[in-house]
């Protein structure tokens, strides 16, 4: 508490409508490719600029998007077996 206000720990941006700096960037960027545009050449050069660690909250912040992207989306972050 502050102020006598709650803290909400989520802060969600309101020009974008999500509260990772990375689903702002993300979900705008595959829209520009376009769903033909995606192989996995790009799907795997996302998945390294993707910290793992957000994995899990990426894919709680983008369920919401248009389908296609969301499956996009859940490519990148889709585990496989790395060590690290």
């Amino acid at each position: 508490m502050r102020d006598g206000h709650l803290i909400n720990p989520v802060v969600v941006d309101a020009r974008t409508g999500f509260a990772l700096r990375e689903s702002g960037l993300l979900v705008p960027a595959l829209k520009a490719l376009g769903k033909e545009h995606i192989d996995a050449a790009v799907v795997e050069k996302l998945r390294q600029w993707l910290d793992p660690k957000l994995r899990t909250r990426l894919l709680r912040d983008t369920r919401m998007v248009t389908g296609w992207i969301y499956e996009i989306i859940k490519q990148i972050c889709e585990e496989r077996g790395e060590a690290g």
